[in-house]
């Protein structure tokens, strides 16, 4: 049975260059990362819990998976965000597989800039 997680948006204030941030909340780790010409997010959920994928449907319950820069920022995303997991479609929904979920999003811009992310779940 799949267990829902309460939505969480945070915005996540990290130095591009340094090495990670991280956080921990509703039974899911996060540490968000600077990689050359990307931003990745690695989404570990504890055994009992289960990521939706990137995209639902319209009007559906739950909320996607994501991550994207927040306004303002030095940096501007170069292209869509992708998932190294692929999410199949359980009780009618996506849902990634057990496990560590990364996702990544190409950014151009002032690398050194502090650089505020929003990752979300449920």
């Amino acid at each position: 049975m799949m267990r829902h997680l309460l939505l969480l948006v945070l915005l996540l204030s990290t130095v591009l260059g340094a090495a990670e941030d991280t956080l921990e909340r509703q039974g899911v780790r996060v540490v968000v990362r600077q990689v050359p010409g990307a931003i990745e997010a690695v989404f570990t959920p504890e055994a009992d819990h289960h990521l939706y994928g990137l995209t639902l449907p319209a009007g559906g319950p739950g909320a996607a998976t994501r991550l994207e820069l927040a306004p303002g920022t030095g940096l501007s995303a170069t292209g869509p965000v992708t998932a190294d997991q692929v999410a199949t479609v359980k009780d009618g929904l996506p849902v990634f597989p057990t496990g560590p979920v990364t996702l990544r999003l190409p950014v151009q811009g002032d690398q050194s800039a502090t650089a505020p992310v929003v990752v979300g779940y449920m």
